[in-house]
C-alpha cells in the first residue's frame, strides 16, 4: 500500500476512502481462517480497446560500467568536472604486509580508510594520492574520518567535507571531534583546511544536557568572487524536547572565515551554481522544498520555486541562468530569471533508470545529465555511470512496447522497469506515472487527486493500458466488467512459482470471485490488541462487545479511553467506516443507507471518543499505551505486525500479562487486515502480449523483490522465510 504524502494536503477522510480500495479483512477469530471483503466505488462500463499515448522517448541514457580493481568499495557523492567525475569511497590505504611473510589470506595487512577516486567517461578510475590523518585517540577510543561531501569546484579544484571521529571501544558510541573542509588540487595536494564546528550557533546550548547534539552540513558549492556556501543543519534531542536551526553558512574560501550567514526555512535540499555565478539554495519549508537565489549582499535569498516533491537532486546548466533538478520521478529545468518556465525533461524511469538507485545530479558542458546507479546483490557491488542526452527520436527504436499506468510509482516497482528494459530483447514497459497530474498549489481536496481522477477518465474512455497499478481502483469492479485477467493461471504454470511456492493463505485473502486479478507481494497485518483480562481471549468482537467491554472499565476508571488519548471521533468515525462502508453502500445499484441499526451502533460508538485532541496540552505524551492499559485507563492499542520481532515489541511491556489480538470492532467480528506494500499490479485483458507482460509481472512474486521489504512486511514468497 503506498501513499505518498506531500505538503500534508491528504486528509484522513480521504486517504480512508482511497485504501478502503485495497484492503482486504482477516477473520474474527485469527489469521487462519479468512473471512475476505474488498469494498469500490461504482465505475462505468469500461471498454478495452486503446492505450494511453507512450511517453516521449527523446532522452536516451548510456550505461558505462565503473572499473573497480578492488582498492575501493561501494562509490558515493558524484560531482562532475570538465571530463572527469569524482566519488569518495572506502578503500585500500596501505599494504603492511611485513617483509618475508605471507598473509593468510591476501587483504590481511592491508589498512582502510576514505579514499577519493577520479573516474573518466570510459569507466576507468584511479584513486587520487591523499590521505586523510584522524584524530589521536584517547585510551579506550579508536578513531577514524569519513568523506561526507564532495564538491568540484568549476576552477579545478576539489572541495572534501571530513567528518573526524572517536569510537568509544565499550560502548560503540561514536563522537564527533571536529568537521573539517579541505581544498584539494586533483592530484592531492592540499590547498586549505578549514574547521568548522566552530560555526555552530547552537552547539554550546546543547552542551550538558542529556540527549544527542548533530551538526550536519548539506551541500557544498563556491562562487566566482572566493565565497563557499554551506547549507547547516543543527539538531538537539533530549530532555523531552527536540530543536533544530538551518543556516546558510558562506565562509571566505581563503582565510575559512565566515561572512555571511542567512536563515533557512528548514534543512538544506540542495544548492547548486549557475553559469552566470549565481547560487541557487533550496531548503524545506514543512515538506516541500523552496528555491531560491542567494544575494549576499542583502543577506537575503529570492523565492523563484516551490516544488511539491522531494528533491533528489540540482545542478546549474552550462549556459544562461538555467537550473537542472530531480524531483519524484522525474529531470526539469527551469530559468531561474523567467517565471513559470519550469519545463520536464524526462522521466527517470522512461529512461531505464530506477532513480532510487541513483545518486546525484550533474549537468555537463554539453548539456547532457550525468548520475550513477548502485545494484547491489548480496555482498556484490555493480556500480555504472549514467550519462543521458536528448536523442532526437521519440519511441523506443525496434522493441516492442507494453504501456503501464500507475499512482504514486514505488522505488523498487521503478527498478522492476529498469532491470527489464534493460535486459528483454523484444519488450520494454513504458511507465505513466498519474500523480504527475495531482494538483497541490490549491486548497481544494480533490485537486490533490487529479491523477486518481484522470486515470479513472481514461479508463472510462476506454483508455486501458496493457499493465495498470489498481493499488487505489476498484478491483473488484475492473474485474466484474472482466478488464483484468487472472493471474493464477499464470503462476500455476510458472515454474519458478506454483502454489506450494506461495503463502497460498494470503492471496486468497485478495481474490475476487476466484480470480486473482493483483500482484501480492509483501504484505503486513492492522489489528488492535487488549489486556486478555480485560477484553476476553477471543480473537475477534462486535461493537456490542467492545462497548460492554469499554462500560465496564470505565464504571472502574472514569476517565478511560478506547485507544489512546489522541484519537478523536472523527478518527474513530473515518477508521470504521474503512472496515463497514461495503455494508452501507451498494456500488452496483448506486446507492447508500446510513439509517441501519448497525450503523446506529457505529455513532453511538463514537460518542465516546472526544470530539477534539488538545495539542497544546500533551497529557498523553509522557505516557506509554502499554502503561495505559496496565493502569486500566485504555481498553486498547492499535497494532501493526510486519515481522516476527512485533510480537515481542507488542508483548515487551506488559510485563507478562496476557495480550488478546482481539481486532477493531466491526458488524460482523472481523476486525484484522491484511494491507500489501507498494504497487499492486494487474494484466489488463487487452495487452498487447499477455505472456511477455506476465515476465514482467512475475518478478513481484520473486524473492529477488520481495527481500527487499524485510523488516518492514512480511513476503508472500516461501523462499524469503528460509
Amino acid at each position: 500500500m503506498t501513499v505518498r504524502m506531500k505538503k500534508g494536503k491528504y486528509n484522513l477522510p480521504v486517504l480512508c476512502l482511497c485504501m478502503v480500495l485495497i484492503v482486504s479483512l482477516l477473520s474474527g477469530c485469527g489469521m487462519h481462517e479468512e473471512t475476505v471483503r474488498q469494498t469500490a466505488t461504482p465505475s462505468p462500463t469500461l471498454q478495452s480497446n486503446s492505450t494511453p499515448a507512450p511517453q516521449d522517448g527523446s532522452w536516451e541514457a548510456k550505461f558505462i560500467p565503473i572499473q573497480n580493481d578492488g582498492s575501493f568499495g561501494k562509490l558515493e557523492n558524484i560531482t562532475v568536472q570538465n571530463d572527469a567525475v569524482y566519488f569518495t569511497s572506502v578503500g585500500v590505504l596501505e599494504d603492511r604486509t611485513p617483509a618475508g611473510v605471507t598473509p593468510e589470506w591476501p587483504e590481511q595487512y592491508w589498512v582502510y580508510g576514505p579514499v577519493l577516486v577520479k573516474a573518466d567517461f570510459e569507466g576507468n578510475t584511479h584513486n587520487i594520492p591523499y590521505v586523510s590523518q584522524p584524530t589521536q585517540p584517547d585510551e579506550g577510543e579508536n578513531s577514524g574520518v569519513l568523506f561526507e561531501k564532495l564538491y568540484a569546484d568549476p576552477d579545478g579544484s576539489i572541495w572534501v567535507l571530513e567528518n573526524h571521529y572517536t569510537v568509544n571501544e565499550e560502548t560503540s558510541e561514536l563522537n564527533t571531534v571536529e568537521k573539517n573542509l579541505v581544498h584539494l588540487t586533483v592530484d592531492g595536494t592540499v590547498l586549505q583546511n578549514f574547521p568548522l564546528l566552530h560555526l555552530a550557533q547552537h552547539r554550546e546550548d546543547a552542551q550538558g544536557k542529556t540527549g544527542t547534539y548533530s551538526f550536519d552540513v548539506a551541500g557544498i558549492v563556491t562562487d566566482e568572487t572566493g565565497h563557499v556556501y554551506m547549507g547547516i543543519h543543527e539538531w538537539f534531542s533530549g530532555n523531552g524536547t527536540y530543536n533544530a536551526a538551518d543556516q546558510l553558512c558562506v565562509l571566505d574560501a581563503v582565510s575559512g572565515e565566515r561572512t555571511h550567514s542567512i536563515a533557512l526555512y528548514g534543512e538544506t535540499a540542495g544548492l547548486a551554481r549557475l553559469s552566470d555565478g549565481s547560487i541557487v539554495v533550496a531548503s524545506y519549508s514543512g515538506s516541500s522544498p523552496v528555491i531560491g537565489l542567494v544575494d549576499l549582499k542583502s543577506e537575503t535569498i529570492q523565492e523563484i520555486a516551490t516544488l511539491y516533491d522531494f528533491l533528489d537532486g540540482m545542478a546549474g546548466s552550462p549556459a544562461g541562468t538555467q537550473l537542472y533538478y530531480s524531483a519524484g520521478d522525474s529531470v526539469s529545468r527551469l530559468d531561474t530569471g523567467v517565471e513559470e518556465s519550469e519545463e520536464k525533461l524526462f522521466a527517470w524511469t522512461a529512461c531505464d533508470v530506477a532513480h532510487d538507485d541513483s545518486d546525484g545530479l550533474c549537468v555537463r558542458s554539453d548539456g547532457s545529465v550525468v548520475t550513477f546507479v548502485t545494484e547491489e546483490t548480496g555482498a556484490a557491488v555493480h556500480q555504472e555511470l549514467v550519462i543521458l542526452s536528448p536523442s532526437g527520436t521519440v519511441g523506443s527504436g525496434e522493441k516492442k512496447v507494453l504501456t503501464m499506468a500507475v499512482l504514486n510509482l514505488h522505488p523498487f516497482t521503478a527498478e522492476v522497469v529498469s532491470r527489464f528494459n534493460r535486459s528483454n530483447p523484444d519488450y520494454r514497459i513504458e511507465v505513466t506515472d498519474y500523480a504527475q497530474y495531482n494538483d497541490y498549489t490549491t486548497g481544494n481536496p480533490e485537486d490533490w487527486n487529479l491523477g486518481l481522477s484522470r486515470l479513472q477518465t481514461e479508463l472510462i474512455a476506454g483508455n486501458v493500458p496493457d499493465i495498470l497499478d489498481i493499488s487505489l481502483l476498484p478491483v473488484s469492479r475492473l474485474g466484474e466488467k472482466g478488464i483484468l485477467l487472472d493471474l493464477m493461471p499464470y503462476i500455476d504454470a510458472d515454474p519458478e512459482l506454483g502454489r506450494d511456492q506461495l503463502n497460498m493463505h494470503v492471496l486468497e485473502s485478495f481474490e475476487q470471485n476466484g480470480m486473482l486479478y493483483q500482484t501480492v507481494s509483501n504484505f503486513y497485518i492492522m489489528t488492535a490488541a487488549g489486556l486478555t483480562d480485560v477484553v476476553g481471549p477471543q480473537m475477534g468482537w462486535r461493537m456490542a462487545d467492545c462497548s460492554e467491554a469499554f462500560a465496564s472499565l470505565r464504571a472502574q476508571h472514569p476517565d478511560a479511553t478506547i485507544y489512546d488519548v489522541y484519537m478523536t471521533r472523527n478518527d474513530a468515525l473515518n477508521f470504521e467506516l474503512y472496515l463497514e462502508l461495503e455494508n452501507y453502500v451498494d456500488w452496483n445499484k448506486g446507492k447508500c443507507g446510513f439509517d441501519s441499526a448497525s450503523f446506529k451502533d457505529i455513532l453511538a460508538f463514537i460518542k465516546s471518543f472526544p470530539a477534539s485532541y488538545d495539542w497544546s496540552v500533551l497529557s498523553g505524551a509522557d505516557v506509554s499505551q502499554d502503561a495505559r492499559l496496565l493502569a486500566g485507563t485504555q481498553l486498547m492499542k492499535q497494532c501493526t505486525f510486519s515481522c516476527f520481532e512485533d510480537t515481542q515489541i507488542h508483548t515487551i511491556g506488559l510485563g507478562g500479562r496476557d495480550l488478546t489480538f482481539v481486532g477493531y470492532p466491526t458488524e460482523n467480528g472481523v476486525g484484522n487486515m491484511f494491507a500489501q506494500m507498494g504497487n499492486s499490479i494487474a494484466i489488463c485483458r487487452n495487452c498487447a502480449d499477455e505472456d511477455a507482460a506476465w515476465q514482467f509481472v512475475r518478478e513481484f512474486s520473486l524473492p529477488a523483490y520481495q527481500e527487499q521489504f524485510k523488516g518492514c512486511s512480511f513476503p508472500t514468497n516461501l523462499k524469503v522465510y528460509e
